[in-house]
């Protein structure tokens, strides 16, 4: 195979986090020239094509002839800035951020885009850094928030209201990472929380839910709509309707989810119930993040050492639960291992179970037992497919290691 001529190493240190280069190539292509040139270093394999297809099939699905459905991107899922530019490029201007730095992003990128702080427990001192850059909707789930929020916005005079947004607790029966053990108010709370938000000339009501991450269970979104529509024609004049994220990625062959069927689905619903009393000029927000930019991106790691501890053979990687797998520790999530040979060498389809250990010198740095193959060796890589969700937005520099470089193509 002929070998591309790469910047010297020194000069892919210089480059940071940023992509080194983008390639018109297949997926197959990009993987066996840039593992050939760097055998190794990890990268992350962004799928252009795909990730603008993503945003096409959205449009086209939620409540394709409402104007008033709006898609969000959750920052969180993968800040990168080439992702956004890419998101926004694609007329994506809504974007759900937790923090002063995520909103930086996002204003830099697009000083009109529309800011979801959606954080429902914030600092006083985020929530100034948010009104003096025009963010004005905000997302809370106690009394105590609004009036924290309140008190900042005494200071300030808004050019325009503030939408304030009561988070709903919803089940979350059908998710992998429940998120109502942490978030959302009961029913009877939020209603003495959205009659205090209309005390204030300065606030619109508006309503969120999210019904946990990894979903596959239709019928929980159905649910937590009919109870957020519900309460928005009992109280009148909401300004937002916020139905979360959270639908499922292909992360295994044996998936089959339709990310269409979820959100013809989902729309359905909202037009079912969709109260009649809503404020003047209203949002349809449906906040995406995993869903959007998860199956855009392959993770390629280099082996950097098999050994035998114990009885059991172990395998060291270049990556770990500091960077790229910290959900294995946080969530207890499975991955879809794949493997490829050095060189195109033939890796066998007979597996058994080794424990896959990270490289930092930490002894937790264990992402699990998995099937890899018996000739498994230093030099093969570990491939893992959809891995653009969280990723490389949940890592640590710990030991002075960093996330995986990326590679645009396609």
């Amino acid at each position: 195979m002929k070998v591309l001529k790469y910047p010297p190493a020194h000069e892919i240190e210089e480059l940071g986090n940023n992509p080194i280069l983008s390639l018109k190539k297949t997926k197959n292509e990009a993987i066996a020239e840039i593992t050939t040139a760097y055998p190794e270093d990890s990268f992350c394999f962004l799928n252009e094509k795909k990730l603008r297809e993503r945003i096409s099939l959205l449009k086209n699905s939620f409540l394709p002839t409402n104007e008033y459905a709006k898609i969000a991107y959750a920052v969180k899922a993968n800040p990168r800035k080439e992702i956004l530019e890419i998101l926004n490029d694609e007329g994506v201007d809504c974007f759900d951020c937790a923090s002063q730095e995520e909103i930086r992003k996002v204003l830099t990128l697009d000083s009109d885009a529309k800011i979801l702080f959606n954080h429902p427990i914030k600092t006083s001192k985020d929530i100034r850094y948010a009104f003096f850059n025009e963010v004005r909707h905000y997302t809370v789930q106690t009394r105590k928030e609004i009036q924290k929020i309140l008190k900042e916005l005494h200071f300030l005079e808004p050019r325009r209201p503030v939408e304030m947004a009561v988070r709903l607790q919803t089940l979350n029966d059908g998710a992998k990472v429940n998120l109502s053990t942490k978030f959302g108010a009961i029913l009877s709370d939020a209603k003495e929380m959205i009659q205090s938000i209309k005390e204030n000339k300065n606030l619109v009501p508006s309503l969120s839910i999210h019904t946990g991450s990894q979903n596959t269970k239709m019928q929980s979104f159905e649910k937590a709509i009919e109870l957020m529509a519900s309460l928005a024609q009992e109280q009148g004049g909401i300004k937002t309707l916020n139905v979360g994220g959270g639908l499922p990625v292909n992360y295994f062959e044996s998936d089959d989810f339709d990310l269409s069927v979820f959100l013809q689905y989902i729309s359905h619903a909202i037009e079912k119930n969709l109260p009649d009393n809503l404020a003047d000029d209203p949002e349809i927000i449906i906040e995406l993040g995993r869903s959007i930019i998860a199956e855009a991106i392959d993770l390629v790691i280099p082996v950097l050492s098999v050994e035998k501890r114990n009885g059991q053979k172990c395998v060291y990687f270049n990556d770990g639960v500091f960077t790229s797998f910290s959900d294995a520790a946080v969530h207890d999530w499975e991955y879809n291992f794949k493997t490829i040979g050095k060189d195109g060498r033939r890796l066998s389809e007979e597996k058994e179970r080794m424990t896959l250990f990270g490289r930092t010198c930490d002894s937790g740095d264990v992402v699990g037992s998995v099937n890899l193959p018996v000739n498994l060796a230093e030099g093969d890589f570990v491939h893992v497919e959809n891995a653009g969700a969280y990723m490389d937005s949940q890592l640590s520099f710990f030991n002075g290691f960093g996330p995986p470089k990326y590679v645009l193509y396609n």
